[in-house]
């Protein structure tokens, strides 16, 4: 393999510096030939950081690992298609090493589903708190850009979006209780903007559905090594979002209706 050839890449008659392979490495990676996990496996092993005999990852939180890794799994390859079995060879561990922090995949997905609704949570709660003392306006778009964040930055929100309906009743429930906050965080927030005179939504409640629904399909769409970065993109969505709410209270123009033909009857004087 193009990752084997790599590691033996040399300079002139003497081998490459560590700083040399890793580079090539860096380049492998870019090219499709290893994958993330690979990578860092890859320079960690290089480095010492991980003991012979035992290529598993030094130093860092080998359960944030295994979430990161079934992430990467579940979205290439579904999480029903999936198995123990596929995530450990991701991160070159066996099975039982896997099994060490969690008992089933069930666990793992419900683990990086809760990480997910977390991080949604605390994005748009702590933006509220920040925004307590200010204008609706202010606050609601504070609020949208950390959902949007959360959105963009959390590896295991597509699962979420994704899977939410193989996660075990227990997680569901959670998950379920921590958006219903966060909508009513949104719709006390719309409320006051409509009392303020600053918000003139149709309808406050399918309003706060529309917000959050559009923010919730980022998964399908966005990429972060597209033509705008996440922060642009954030910004686009949000003030799309908060023009709509705020209105105008204009309403769109009427369609002048046209005249008859001369000659032509209209269905409402031709005779019976």
């Amino acid at each position: 393999m193009a990752r084997a050839r790599d590691n033996k890449a040399t300079q002139g008659d003497g081998v490459l510096p560590l700083s040399g392979v890793i580079d090539v490495l860096k380049r492998a990676a870019e090219r499709g030939e290893l994958s993330a996990n690979e990578l860092d496996w890859s320079i960690a092993r290089l480095s010492g950081k991980v003991r012979a005999g035992n290529p598993r990852l030094e130093g860092i939180d080998r359960r944030d690992s295994i979430l990161r890794a079934a992430i990467e799994i579940f979205r290439r390859e579904g999480y029903n298609r999936a198995g123990i079995e596929t995530i450990a060879n991701e991160l070159f561990v066996s099975k039982a090493a896997v099994y060490h922090y969690f008992s089933s995949k069930q666990e793992i997905l419900d683990a990086i589903c809760e990480r997910s609704s977390i991080a949604t949570y605390d994005g748009v709660m702590a933006a509220k708190e920040a925004e307590a003392g200010g204008d609706p306006d202010s606050r609601l778009r504070s609020m949208l850009g950390g959902y949007a964040r959360a959105c963009m930055n959390e590896p295991g929100f597509s699962i979420l979006m994704r899977h939410f309906d193989e996660v075990s009743d227990v997680e569901r429930e959670r998950v379920q209780r921590r958006g219903k906050e966060v909508e009513a965080a949104f719709r006390e927030t719309v409320a006051e903007g409509v009392a303020a005179g600053v918000f003139r939504p149709p309808d406050p409640r399918i309003t706060v559905f529309g917000m959050l629904g559009s923010l919730n399909y980022m998964y399908a769409w966005f990429k972060p090594e597209g033509r705008l970065s996440p922060e642009q993109v954030g910004d686009a969505l949000v003030t799309f979002i908060v023009d709509g709410v705020r209105g105008n209270g204009a309403r769109p123009p009427q369609r002048a209706r046209k005249a008859p033909a001369s000659g032509r009857r209209t269905a409402k004087s031709h005779p019976r």
